[in-house]
């Protein structure tokens, strides 16, 4: 089996043009036959944004805004996130039905089929911040030092939604009810995760500490935590052991999954 977990890695890096090309027929496939092409990607989280800032900060008044960042920021931070991790624990869920010509096809790795998608997603989670942070700073909010912990972040995020894609999508591919109950479960981790709510101003120490095992609420946490909240990760060892425990945890079981379910997957799509 450990064999079969480098394999994963030696795959993904032997296939490096392929994922990069496929991402981005990935996100052609998407926009095709629009006239307004890639503006598409972005309208929808943009507009998600601004209504739900309206609702919180301005209709029910319990957005919370500082001296150094507005809500809309700290808001905007934790829902770009969500879009690329709702995208894996939805379509990612089950990626084999939606690419059953590259599962049947002879020796293509189906971890590559993860990867790209995954790749396919961070590219405009991306272009998203890349936007925000300009908008963040002509608006006067400065950086500071802590936001070198981005690219660390991102990494770890793309790291454990790509394994969480290869350890469902074949457990997906051979039960659709198991797919069906992942996609049911969408709506609750967003509700629960902490992304339109501050989760430590709650007064429920059993609720922290099950969070501390989320990974969405980590991720979201530590982005804020490196544009708006500016703190050091290592000052959450909370978060940081809860989240290498789900991290290593996944990855394992993808590992073991895509080793004995990887055979079976091209008869049953």
């Amino acid at each position: 089996m450990f064999r079969a977990f480098l394999n994963i890695f030696r795959d993904n890096w032997q296939w490096r043009r392929q994922v990069w090309s496929l991402a981005l027929a990935d996100i052609r496939k998407t926009v095709r036959g629009t006239l307004l092409g890639w503006f598409w990607l972005f309208a929808k989280p943009l507009v998600y944004v601004v209504t739900l800032w309206f609702v919180i900060d301005i209709g029910l008044r319990s957005g919370h805004s500082t001296d150094t960042y507005p809500f809309l920021l700290w808001l905007s931070i934790g829902l770009f996130a969500w879009f690329y991790m709702s995208a894996m624990l939805s379509t990612g869920t089950d990626l084999y039905h939606r690419y059953p010509y590259l599962v049947n096809k002879l020796r293509f790795p189906l971890s590559v089929i993860s990867n790209f998608y995954s790749l396919a997603q961070l590219m405009i989670y991306l272009i998203s911040m890349v936007v925000l942070v300009i908008v963040m700073l002509l608006a006067g909010v400065s950086l500071s030092i802590y936001f070198i912990q981005l690219p660390f972040i991102i990494a770890l995020m793309y790291l454990f939604f790509m394994f969480w894609s290869i350890m469902v999508s074949p457990l997906s591919a051979m039960s659709k009810d198991f797919s069906q109950l992942i996609r049911t479960m969408n709506t609750p981790i967003f509700w629960i995760s902490g992304i339109l709510y501050n989760v430590d101003a709650l007064q429920l120490t059993w609720f922290k500490w099950i969070q501390a095992f989320n990974p969405v609420y980590y991720v979201v946490t530590a982005l804020r935590a490196a544009i708006c909240d500016k703190y050091w990760l290592w000052e959450r060892p909370d978060l940081i052991i809860g989240f290498g425990v789900v991290l290593c945890t996944t990855m394992i079981i993808a590992n073991w999954v895509l080793w004995r379910a990887g055979r079976v997957v091209p008869d049953v799509i």
